[in-house]
């Protein structure tokens, strides 16, 4: 199963989450969409989100974003071939890839082109304060190129870029305090470019930090969408589902899976469902620190166990009064 998600910034908390809670196996993949913060300070700060990623079972498929080096720049990668594009690892972290930009990668029988980079609008606040800034953000015009030959050899199912292309751009997300005559948007009016020359079925993109459709665009923050199949399971019950877009001979879908960044609303509206139709009180930790087995006492308690199991939550529950 894939997964994909949007910048995370160096804290794999939700994610790690995420994986824990939809109980995610070596064979899934979460690819997030840029902007992961594992390769931002370029030193030993950068291993708590490694450690973090390191530790769930699933793929972590990483797109270039524009706060973060480049791991060909790093030393200690090696470079791989991985679903029919190179990828650089770690051997520490061998779970933890990023991608080339301008390569295909197949993934569950989707063909996904990778297209990282942006601009940062908060360029100039950064370089005054001595804030990381880094020259290479954008994609290169080797890169273009590249992105460029890579579109006539192959046929494209799903764009994954960090920005969207400038038509799409949500002007209400522009931040208030940036003159936009000073933004740098060659990378988005690129993008404008590939958008009308690749018959793509979805295009997923983060850097914009909002949640929000368009056509068959999807800009992602902590939401999580997954690529639905029709011989793959389901999501679990409980977890809100929506179709965004349609792809590849309308055999599948993608669908809202969940929220990344705050399981905790998830906890909420368990609780809500169990005291409205059993007419229990609920008691739910975090997702990360729950009890390895369910306790509950007095009626209901099948139905309970049923419905805890089919949302792969763990829970302890008591009877009203009790």
């Amino acid at each position: 199963m894939v997964y994909y998600t949007g910048d995370i910034h160096g804290n794999a908390k939700g994610i790690a989450a995420f994986a824990q809670y939809f109980e995610l196996t070596k064979s899934d993949t979460i690819v997030i969409l840029g902007d992961v913060g594992a390769n931002y300070y370029g030193n030993r700060r950068d291993r708590y989100c490694k450690d973090a990623l390191a530790r769930i079972k699933p793929t972590v498929f990483c797109i270039h974003g524009n706060h973060e080096r480049r791991p060909d720049t790093l030393a200690g990668y090696k470079q791989k071939e991985w679903n029919g594009g190179l990828v650089w690892y770690e051997d520490e972290y061998s779970n933890l890839l990023f991608a080339r930009d301008g390569d295909v990668f197949t993934m569950e029988g989707t063909r996904h082109l990778v297209i990282g980079g942006a601009y940062s609008v908060d360029k100039y606040y950064r370089l005054e304060n001595n804030l990381l800034w880094f020259a290479d953000e954008q994609p290169s015009a080797e890169i273009k190129t590249y992105v460029d030959d890579q579109m006539t050899k192959n046929r494209i199912d799903i764009v994954l870029s960090h920005t969207c292309p400038y038509k799409y751009e949500p002007r209400d997300a522009f931040l208030p305090m940036i003159d936009q005559n000073t933004v740098d948007d060659s990378t988005e009016r690129w993008l404008d470019e590939i958008e009308g020359k690749v018959d793509y079925k979805a295009w997923l993109c983060g850097h914009w930090h909002i949640e929000k459709q368009i056509d068959k665009l999807r800009f992602l923050f902590h939401d999580v969408v997954e690529l639905l199949r029709k011989d793959t399971r389901r999501v679990p019950c409980g977890i809100a589902r929506r179709k965004i877009a349609p792809f590849v001979n309308g055999k599948g879908m993608l669908a809202r899976a969940g929220i990344c960044q705050n399981p905790n609303t998830q906890l909420c509206r368990l609780r809500r469902r169990f005291r409205r139709k059993l007419g229990v009180r609920v008691l739910l930790r975090s997702i990360v620190d729950l009890p390895a087995s369910g306790v509950c006492v007095g009626r209901g308690y099948a139905e309970i166990r049923d419905i805890a199991r089919r949302s792969c939550v763990r829970a302890s529950l008591l009877h009203n009064g009790v």
